[in-house]
């Protein structure tokens, strides 16, 4: 049991697998200590997903890379599959077999790792990010935004582009932190700017959310702060945005409960106290951007999540099914609060935070809604994160990290409460439907132990709050 639940860790550690990689390959090899050799500058992995009924994992990772020889460094994604011992690795490439690392068609199988590598087609879906990340259209395009009021200025043009990728879905969108250079060395424009390219017209939505909330009472707020926008292409469904560098608060989260860290754990603390008062402010700002997004639109997609599980996780349909129907109950006991301006996905990966500032991004999803549908999707994120991407044990309410997170929940909405009016118990209501919702999704990416985690957590919620 042991082995089965272990070999597969080493490769989804960042600094591990590039080290083995720099050791795999002959181009890489002495890179350290020579200068005009390629090496690899970092390393990050997304998207980690089991495949049955092969048994294997799938991942992405991106790899920074610097060529050595003074050009801005480049975004290396590869597809990455995890195979498990008792089924056989696919063969290694031969010397001279395939192309330098990044170009496409390269591939690598590193065997201790069980890892296979792959740098697919260029992403035909999004047409703007193959564009965005070429050393000589990157620069381009990003004038082509920041200039669409007319031509720039000889010292105010983008001259170089080092593009690192943040996120990337394939064929559907991408997040890309530009580093700009400017004619001459000067810097009459930003020297960082955030690039997301979309497959359709999602970001021009997102776009349009920021606008709104930038050009709202909320763009000048003193509570919370806001990516100044900055341009879209719509023929490539390109935007540009500012670039806030303030810390993440599921990073700051993440770096309290893993080391205890007391600098990390303050700077945590004022950080939750501020979303909720940023999020107050964002509520009540009065934009009108979006469609409507009820309870009942939110219920009837769970509901349909839920039709698919139950054909592939049958003993999960029942225990699901009934608490569907007892928070479906409550519902309609609870009169819904009125429909304002939304976030629409707010996580503490989409908070930022500096000392006692903090910063909201990630706009794609704003709609109109009830306030509690976005308190619920970050005090249930917190809880999740707690128990099933820190520390990874059983649920307990009564362990001490458990308590933490509560207290920090309690910080969060007393800041908000201090703002805006809040029912407790239709936040309740939210609160069990995101925890139901995240039962479905830990289960339909079988991850057993964590559907079971989310599972007792939500029984517990309906428990505490008569659902």
């Amino acid at each position: 049991m042991k082995k089965t639940a272990t070999w597969f860790e080493g490769a989804l550690q960042p600094e591990v697998v590039v080290d083995h990689l720099a050791r795999e390959l002959p181009e890489l090899a002495g890179a350290a200590e020579s200068a005009g050799t390629t090496s690899l500058t970092g390393c990050r992995i997304t998207r980690v997903r089991s495949v049955l009924p092969e048994g294997s994992w799938t991942a992405l990772y991106e790899f920074h890379v610097d060529r050595g020889d003074g050009s801005p460094l480049r975004t290396v994604v590869a597809t990455g599959t995890l195979t498990p011992p008792d089924l056989p690795l696919p063969p290694s490439p031969l010397a001279g077999e395939v192309p330098p690392i990044g170009e496409e068609g390269w591939r690598c199988v590193l065997p201790d790792l069980r890892l296979a590598l792959a740098v697919p087609p260029l992403d035909e879906g999004i047409p703007g990010l193959a564009m965005l990340l070429d050393p000589e259209q990157g620069p381009e395009l990003v004038n082509r935004v920041l200039h669409r009021g007319g031509p720039p200025r000889e010292e105010s043009v983008v001259t170089a582009c080092a593009p690192i990728v943040a996120a990337h879905k394939p064929g559907v969108r991408a997040t890309v932190i530009c580093h700009l250079g400017y004619a001459d060395g000067g810097q009459a424009g930003p020297a960082t700017v955030v690039v997301k390219v979309h497959s359709d017209e999602q970001g021009k939505r997102g776009h349009e959310a920021l606008l709104s909330f930038y050009e709202s009472p909320l763009g000048q707020s003193q509570l919370v702060r806001i990516p100044r926008p900055l341009g879209y292409l719509p023929d490539l469904h390109l935007s540009v945005q500012e670039y806030i560098e303030y810390d993440s608060l599921k990073d700051l989260f993440h770096a309290v409960f893993e080391s205890g860290s007391p600098a990390a754990g303050s700077q945590l603390v004022g950080g939750i106290r501020a979303a909720g008062a940023g999020l107050a402010a964002l509520h009540s700002c009065g934009s009108r951007h979006g469609s409507t997004q009820t309870w009942q639109d939110d219920l009837a997609g769970l509901r349909g999540k839920h039709a698919r599980l139950a054909s592939v996780v049958p003993e999960l349909s029942g225990p699901v099914a009934e608490a569907l129907e007892r928070i479906t109950a409550a519902a309609v006991a609870t009169p819904a609060a009125a429909l304002g301006p939304s976030h629409g996905s707010f996580h503490p990966a989409e908070v930022l935070v500096s000392g006692a500032d903090v910063a909201f991004i990630d706009f794609d999803k704003s709609c109109q809604a009830e306030p509690g549908r976005d308190l619920a999707s970050f005090t249930t994120k917190l809880r999740h994160m707690a128990v099933n991407k820190v520390d990874s044990h059983r649920y307990d309410p009564q362990a001490d990290g458990e308590l933490i997170v509560e207290g920090m929940r309690a910080m969060f909405l007393d800041a908000y409460r201090d703002l805006a009016p809040l029912s407790d118990h239709r936040l309740a209501v939210w609160e069990a439907f995101e925890l139901l919702s995240l039962v479905l999704s830990a289960s339909k990416k079988m991850l057993g132990p964590r559907t079971e985690n989310c599972l007792r957590m939500l029984e517990r919620h309906l428990e505490l709050h008569d659902i």
